[in-house]
């Protein structure tokens, strides 16, 4: 049986703006967004973690006015892609 990939962050570790209305359940999308897009694959490369990052950049723009798409969750989540998949600094970048 294969261990399923779980994102238990909430608004602060996101690092989302935490004072808007909603900003938990924004957290709780961009968790499962991540770990379907990460349960759904089937390779553990660094192509897949870059498909995976560039997917959720798109997700996370739609939640722009909670700050999803500003530079410090894209951080948390390329950190949380590296975590993941065993990769570099220089394997994955923010951009």
């Amino acid at each position: 049986m294969t261990k399923k990939y779980r994102c238990c962050k909430d608004a602060e570790e996101w690092m989302l703006f935490t004072d808007m209305e909603g900003v938990e359940q924004v957290a709780k999308l961009l968790n499962e967004k991540l770990e379907n897009l990460i349960n759904e694959s089937f390779a553990t490369d660094v192509y897949q973690a870059r498909t995976i990052r560039d997917k959720m950049f798109k997700f996370m723009d739609q939640y722009a006015d909670w700050g999803a798409s500003d530079s410090e969750p894209e951080y948390v989540l390329v950190e949380e892609l590296r975590k993941v998949f065993n990769l570099t600094e220089d394997e994955l970048v923010c951009w």
